[in-house]
């Protein structure tokens, strides 16, 4: 009971700081010159996702107090990493691949360095790390086992792909926050490690959604990295049965994107196209019903 206490207390305190400091945050992001055109031509306020580690940056502290603390460390160390590369990726980005694929085409033959591979470089490390040097996941198999390396390896690809998929879904408005909170939803129901990352990023959420869904601000991949992150290091703390559902999902999410339009797919599904445009108002979902990536 002291434990929920805690939790509500944490997910209370992100949204109030939240929905303190994102009115700010965001009109400092405009007068700074940090806008870009949105997928209907609109010019509004990028990377307001950096509120997300920002937030967190003080939510997080009550933790270290508790049994967790060497987790709390972890997670807040690498949500800070992917939050860096992303913004790098938000600043510097333009013009250039979209795509893994692309951007390896891009350093390949055209012997030049795109801020998406540095960023797929930099999370890909902090995953290594992440699996690699602290124990989050339940183990399937112990490190005798011949197949210790083969469920690192594998919980090493979950998270990386978990950061890449609501990356990918940052395309429209509210996407990459519904996306979350689907991949949210199975490690709060399975009491996973983390609880109080959990609270603490759904009150962050709750207090960015209506600037988000109505497509006022953009996440950009300063906020959807952090998303993703936050979403990996809650699901390496799930059985290794629910791993390895999530990892065949964002594995085949991953061949649609590479082949073929994510949102198109999107629209061509009525459930989801009906998810994808709740809360979007009208007007957007009107001027978006043609408009592809």
């Amino acid at each position: 009971m002291g434990d929920v206490f805690v939790h509500l207390s944490v997910l209370l305190v992100s949204y109030l700081l939240a929905s303190l400091a994102l009115p700010y945050l965001i009109s400092m992001i405009a007068r700074g010159g940090m806008l870009k055109v949105n997928w209907q031509g609109r010019v509004i306020p990028a990377i307001s996702g950096i509120v997300f580690p920002l937030v967190l940056s003080f939510t997080m502290l009550p933790y270290l107090w508790t049994r967790e603390k060497g987790g709390v460390l972890v997670f807040v160390l690498a949500i800070q990493g992917a939050a860096v590369v992303g913004l790098l990726d938000d600043v510097l980005g333009k013009n250039t691949p979209r795509g893994l694929s692309q951007h390896l085409r891009y350093f390949l033959f055209e012997k030049k360095l795109s801020t998406g591979l540095v960023k797929a470089i930099v999370v890909s490390l902090l995953a290594l790390w992440v699996v690699t040097l602290f124990d989050l996941s339940p183990r399937q198999f112990g490190e005798s086992s011949p197949l210790f390396l083969g469920e690192l390896f594998l919980n090493w690809l979950l998270l990386v792909l978990t950061v890449n998929f609501v990356n990918l879904l940052d395309l429209r408005p509210g996407r990459a926050l519904k996306g979350t909170a689907f991949l949210l939803l199975w490690p709060a129901l399975m009491q996973a490690p983390g609880q109080g990352l959990l609270a603490s990023t759904l009150g962050i959420m709750l207090a960015y959604a209506p600037y988000d869904l109505p497509g006022k601000v953009m996440l950009g991949d300063t906020g959807s990295n952090v998303l993703g992150m936050i979403a990996g290091l809650l699901l390496l703390g799930t059985p290794f049965w629910s791993r390895m559902v999530f990892l065949v999902f964002f594995l085949f999410i991953h061949v649609v994107a590479e082949r073929s339009s994510l949102s198109v797919w999107i629209d061509q599904t009525p459930a989801l196209r009906k998810i994808d445009h709740w809360g979007r108002g009208r007007e957007l979902v009107t001027k978006g019903l043609d408009e592809d990536d």
